[in-house]
């Protein structure tokens, strides 16, 4: 009867367990596709008139290549170590930056053009990644601590990235 009880508890742990599709990409199927034309236009318009050379992912996610990566490409089941700092397009400011943060690709934590963007760099590389607003934060408004708007509504993200690193989840 013990092996019984313990063959059924064992069945429903491993039946629990989530089974994760490593190539799945986030799903951006309710995103605006006419903020999103808007936006791809304005980005590719920034990076034509700064003479900015860039690759193109179907997403609208703007990627330029600052040294190429030599290691690992992450995936959907990837933990990732970067360094970046991010500014709202065209600013000088920066809204946020990191050194050594850890991020889990899978996190619903992360913003999906940081993912669609991440899922074209190399370990090791250093990139500049152009992130339509309906990828980031949409029609939100993004304040800091002190109740200050550091990300308006609608608004286009540059992050300047260097992975450091990339391991499995």
């Amino acid at each position: 009867m013990r092996k019984a009880y313990l063959l059924i508890l064992s069945f429903l742990f491993f039946a629990c367990i989530e089974e994760r599709d490593c190539n799945e990409k986030p799903n951006i199927s309710g995103i605006d596709q006419q903020q999103l034309a808007n936006d791809v236009q304005e980005i590719e318009s920034y990076l034509e008139s700064n003479n900015i050379s860039y690759q193109t992912d179907a997403s609208g996610v703007r990627l330029s290549t600052l040294e190429d990566g030599t290691g690992d490409v992450p995936d959907n089941c990837s933990i990732v170590v970067a360094d970046y700092e991010g500014r709202v397009l065209g600013s000088s400011s920066k809204f946020d930056t990191g050194i050594g943060t850890q991020f889990t690709l899978s996190s619903n934590n992360l913003i999906a053009g940081w993912k669609f963007g991440l899922y074209n760099m190399r370990n090791n590389g250093e990139y500049r990644l152009y992130i339509p607003s309906g990828l980031a934060y949409g029609d939100d408004t993004v304040k800091n601590a002190a109740d200050s708007v550091i990300i308006p509504p609608n608004s286009n993200l540059e992050f300047r990235i260097r992975l450091v690193g990339v391991g499995s989840n």
